[in-house]
């Protein structure tokens, strides 16, 4: 019975993780997508996984979501660029880093002022805070970097980083 609990227990890690993962990847690409919202009119995407092929669509008014298998670390967003200034472009490619920044700080923040009490739900879901802000900031430091991922970095072998888009741009002329 006490080896049923510890596999019961590792199963439900498993899936926590990939739920904090996936959450993680939402809202590094929603940080784009809102701003993309704001500064252009026209409809914005979100993709989650990489899939070939579309399994689910959510449209949001202007927003769409495309969920193409699960895979809680891969994600995309796509925006219309052909009427943004250099600038415009900037602040969207900036806004996932920034929202996972600040989001990172804020649940280790949390955390930091929740009191340890021997009730092991109040334990496990501060744990779990502590894990999707760090998550968060290494998505941060990940995106930040101005790289062009290796083939084996998950999902995203041979794409630039957005930080990498963003030293990209400023090189390039001017900024309108």
């Amino acid at each position: 019975m006490e080896f049923i609990k510890i596999i019961l227990e590792i199963i439900l890690n498993i899936i926590l993780f990939l739920m904090i993962f996936q959450i993680s990847t939402i809202i590094h690409e929603f940080g784009h997508a809102l701003l993309a919202l704001i500064l252009t009119t026209e409809n914005v995407k979100i993709t989650l996984g990489r899939n070939n092929e579309k399994l689910k669509r959510i449209s949001l008014r202007r927003l769409d979501i495309e969920l193409k298998g699960f895979n809680p670390f891969t994600g995309s967003a796509h925006w219309n660029e052909s009427k943004l200034t250099k600038f415009q472009r900037i602040m969207i490619l900036a806004g996932g880093p920034i929202v996972s920044l600040v989001l990172g700080i804020v649940l280790l923040l949390i955390s930091r002022n929740m009191q340890d009490k021997l009730l092991i739900e109040i334990i496990l879901l501060k744990e779990m805070i502590i894990l999707a802000g760090n998550y968060q900031l290494v998505t941060f430091i990940s995106t930040s970097i101005p790289i062009i991922y290796p083939k084996w970095w998950v999902g995203y072998g041979d794409y630039p980083s957005d930080g990498y888009q963003i030293i990209k741009l400023m090189k390039a002329n001017k900024i309108n």
